[in-house]
């Protein structure tokens, strides 16, 4: 982050905000709903305020900059099959659908979450009050519906995406400054503890490698001594 317009010893930078909006399962693009598109002057008209810094946030897809970016590690938390452009084809994975709801409420349900596993379309509602601790006369839910398209949440668990996946997996333990970890990324149903676990593991196996790098060997120890 660089310095810009520094006003009573208090310096001050400007960001466009490059983001999508998503309600229920439609998306919308920022910078396309504020016009920002189409006024090549909006850079222009930043720089009057006064304001000699800028970050801008730039998006593309990570396959088309992959052998431009240096990297020493990189931990790859996407689908497996995407990283290596579906190379032997894609794997399944479970979608949610969501649907928002605001009621004349305080309260709908006695906790934050609970789950519907057999007898309705959705398959958990979540009132959000319960997680924050926020007081008012109405209360928001969002209602969980499964897919079996849309963004990938959840590996389907059946032997032939299992022996699929392992096809990926040989290809990922090939590689060895690529890590790869969580749900999509190893296709195995972990509860969020399980997957900070993984991530913990992971980062520990990374440092320790990196360690024994830097450790000398006996070999080398025995000529320091002798120099």
């Amino acid at each position: 982050m660089m310095n810009g317009y520094s006003r009573n010893g208090v310096e001050i930078w400007a960001g466009i905000e490059c983001s999508y909006n998503r309600v229920d399962n439609n998306y919308m693009d920022q910078l396309n709903l504020s016009g920002h598109y189409e006024r090549c002057d909006d850079v222009q008209r930043i720089a009057a305020l006064g304001l000699k810094a800028l970050r801008y946030p730039v998006l593309w897809d990570y396959q088309e900059v992959m052998n431009e970016v240096n990297y020493k590690k990189l931990i790859f938390t996407g689908p497996v099959d995407e990283y290596f452009n579906f190379k032997y084809g894609k794997l399944p994975y479970r979608s949610l659908r969501f649907k928002f709801e605001t009621i004349e409420s305080s309260n709908f349900q006695e906790t934050g979450t609970i789950n519907y596993p057999n007898d309705y379309a959705f398959t958990r509602i979540t009132e959000f009050k319960h997680l924050t601790g926020q007081k008012h006369d109405k209360t928001t839910l969002v209602y969980e519906f499964p897919e079996a398209t849309g963004d990938p949440y959840y590996p389907v668990p059946r032997t032939e995406n299992d022996l699929l996946y392992k096809k990926y997996a040989a290809l990922a333990n090939q590689l060895t400054n690529t890590y790869f970890v969580g749900r999509l990324a190893t296709y195995r149903y972990y509860n969020m503890d399980q997957v900070v676990a993984q991530a913990l593991t992971t980062f520990k196996k990374i440092t320790q490698a990196d360690l024994s790098a830097k450790l000398p060997t006996d070999d080398e120890r025995i000529l320091e001594k002798r120099s």
